[in-house]
């Protein structure tokens, strides 16, 4: 068996951010509980993980710029770009721990160059939208949410208030633009919205896992708030809006939890398929968590201490299982392998089926669809059909295989 970094799945990258989303959350719990040497080695150990994610992704962009050019050539793919840019601004932050020992201001820079990686990242993601007549979909906010991520960032980092300010408002009007499209396109099926409200009749285009990053707009802004508030505004009026915020972040949350057991059918199908496309379910409910957090550290209460918890048992535990699961396909399983072929002519020798397939002068982002909605996708410089099997649906503009 051969390795190869162009099998690299873009779904990686969405592990490599729950992993940062989970480090981060707890370092936010050691601020809250003053218990910061308590699980310091938590946070190494996952901000660890998400780098070896993020390395194994950039060595398919750096080793295979064509396959790396596929993954950005349709939104469905394009989007976990987005998810990469919060990844690195989450990983900037913890530049500044005092643990780290390195220079003062190296936070803030790194944390800058993650802010506009996002803005170029997320322009690339709509253009490509508007090229391909792709409409929002929850998958959209990993793209289109990730320059929000700088209010909670660019705190730490010591990044000047008018720009974390200017981040949130510009999450708030995408959220005001893109939210109420969405949650019609995930419930439309419905009987309220003139459906059959058969589970049957709910659109490929969002029956998958990623409908689970629907739910982290409202908890990205309610974040940031607390992180960020105008201090304009009295204390009061601070509170209010963190607290209509954390509210309406649940109502999404538990408006999510429900689109996701409709759809546990497919669900069921990628945990028994081990499809890294499960990956795009961890960091949404991290960033609730946190949300949670941050609420809980204005309000206290008891009730709001168990909803913490709660939050944060859930998020622990998909990022943790699905961190196994990639661990699994990578060392036995073939996410990074391809098989060994006999050459032509019966010789001895072997090479492997990436090699051995013929160059292609154009890149394909074709897109090989069954009747449950998943795809292969084919790497454009070989021909060569990927094992990674995700549930995310093809975008109409791409040829099928």
């Amino acid at each position: 068996m051969a390795w190869t970094l162009e099998k690299v799945p873009f779904a990686i990258q969405g592990i490599a951010l729950g992993n940062a989303g989970l480090a981060g959350l707890f370092v936010l719990l050691g601020n809250v509980y003053h218990r910061d040497d308590e699980y310091i080695f938590a946070v190494y150990v996952f901000a660890l993980i998400s780098i070896f994610f993020t390395v194994l992704y950039l060595g398919k962009v750096v080793c295979h710029p064509t396959a790396f050019k596929v993954d950005a050539a349709a939104a469905n793919t394009a989007f976990t770009f987005g998810g990469m840019a919060i990844n690195l601004s989450l990983l900037a932050s913890f530049l500044d721990r005092p643990q780290l020992g390195l220079p003062n201001g190296s936070g803030l820079v790194a944390v800058s160059f993650a802010a506009v990686f996002q803005l170029v990242q997320e322009g690339w993601f709509l253009y490509i939208c508007y090229k391909t007549k792709s409409g929002p979909q929850p998958y959209w906010n990993a793209a289109v949410m990730s320059v929000a991520i700088t209010t909670i960032t660019g705190e730490s980092a010591g990044m000047p208030e008018w720009i974390r300010h200017t981040a949130w408002f510009i999450g708030v009007a995408t959220m005001a633009l893109t939210l109420p499209f969405q949650l019609y396109s995930v419930f439309k099926h419905h009987r309220i919205f003139g459906g059959t409200g058969n589970a049957d009749d709910i659109p490929k285009l969002n029956n998958h896992p990623s409908v689970a990053i629907m739910q982290a707009t409202l908890s990205i802004l309610c974040s940031g708030w607390h992180v960020s508030p105008i201090r304009a505004l009295t204390v009061t009026m601070q509170d209010t809006v963190g607290d209509v915020l954390f509210r309406a972040a649940m109502v999404v949350f538990l408006l999510t939890m429900i689109a996701l057991i409709v759809r546990r059918k497919a669900i069921y199908i990628a945990i028994t398929t081990q499809n890294p496309a499960l990956s795009t379910i961890t960091f949404p409910f991290g960033i609730t968590a946190a949300a949670g957090v941050f609420h809980f550290d204005r309000v206290r209460g008891d009730v709001m201490e168990v909803v913490v918890w709660i939050l944060f048992g859930l998020c622990s535990t998909l990022v943790i299982s699905v961190t196994l699961m990639y661990f699994k396909l990578i060392l036995f399983g073939d996410m990074l392998r391809v098989p060994d072929v006999e050459l032509e002519g019966g010789a001895s020798e072997k090479k492997s089926k990436i090699d051995a397939l013929p160059e292609v002068s154009e890149m394909k982002p074709g897109l090989l669809l069954d009747e449950a909605g998943p795809y292969v996708y084919v790497t454009a410089r070989n021909e060569f059909i990927s094992a990674l099997q995700c549930t995310i649906p093809a975008p109409q503009c791409c040829s099928a295989v």
